[in-house]
């Protein structure tokens, strides 16, 4: 079994990416580099000429050789590099029979709560006053989540009123 081709796709920031092998299967990873998402996709390129023909089952060798080729080694990298990681266990647990988080160690818990990261919601660039910050946590309480997460420090930061109002609202 050889990796024969990585495919990626760009929504928004995040970066996916599908490892393709001479049998047909696949796995898919993501990651995401807030700073340049372009960036991810052309280094996502850059790397698959690197690791095409190598076997998928060498996880930790490919991650080592290609985050050795690349010297500047910047957080853009390590996300794709990230990103083709889980594709490649996602393949060996498809090979397996496996989950992933079976080859991983075992299960841990039983459920995972969800969390949504204000900012990522639909809302990228929206979120311009503490106001928007309560509807859109209003709005992910309404789609089922119990958790949330924001940037301690937006660039209109200046009080504290965001977190009150997202804690009156919800």
């Amino acid at each position: 079994m050889k990796i024969e081709n990585i495919e990626t796709w760009l929504v928004s920031k995040w970066l996916t990416v599908r490892v393709t092998c001479d049998d047909g299967t696949y796995g898919v990873g993501e990651g995401n580099f807030w700073s340049y998402a372009d960036a991810t996709e052309v280094i996502a390129h850059r790397i698959k000429s690197d690791i095409q023909g190598l076997d998928p089952r060498d996880i930790d060798r490919i991650w080592n050789t290609a985050y050795r080729k690349y010297s500047f080694r910047s957080p853009a990298i390590t996300s794709v590099l990230s990103a083709i990681d889980m594709a490649l266990w996602d393949i060996k647990g498809k090979r397996l029979g496996v989950p992933v988080w079976d080859l991983l160690g075992g299960k841990v818990r039983d459920r995972v709560r969800g969390i949504v990261l204000l900012g990522s919601y639909g809302e990228v660039g929206t979120l311009s006053s503490p106001e928007s910050y309560a509807r859109a946590a209003k709005r992910a309480q309404k789609d089922g989540y119990t958790a949330l997460k924001m940037t301690p420090f937006p660039s209109n930061w200046g009080e504290l009123a965001h977190g009150e109002l997202i804690r009156q609202n919800t």
